[in-house]
């Protein structure tokens, strides 16, 4: 997956994802190397190339847990078909490593009422 990432950035310079990456940013980032994390960049390439969201669970500010969902980039080529917006892959960022997630549900403890929960 890491190099079809790297191969999608890549394609026509980086223009396409000039908004969320500038055009020599696989060198800059390296995450064409093994060991490199990938980022939000990635996140939003992989949701563009599966033509299918991405929602992200992680930390924002004073550790308030929030989704953040990749909405892909609509292709200009009737190859690759329609974007598949009925269906979300959910991921939680923790510790700088995105996990999948396998359930998602509204927890029930008092302190965390109207919070989700994750099974991952």
């Amino acid at each position: 997956m890491r190099q079809a990432i790297v191969d999608e950035l890549r394609r026509d310079g980086g223009r396409r994802y000039e908004a969320v990456a500038q055009p020599d940013y696989v060198d800059e980032s390296r995450i064409d190397s093994e060991g490199v994390w990938g980022s939000d960049v990635e996140i939003f390439v992989a949701a563009t190339m599966l033509r299918t969201p991405i929602a992200v669970y992680s930390a924002f500010g004073d550790h308030q847990y929030l989704w953040q969902v990749f909405q892909p980039l609509e292709r200009a080529d009737a190859a690759a078909g329609p974007a598949n917006h009925d269906h979300l892959i959910y991921l939680q960022n923790s510790n700088s490593h995105f996990e999948p997630v396998v359930d998602v549900g509204v927890s029930t403890t008092p302190e965390y009422t109207h919070k989700y929960s994750l099974t991952i």
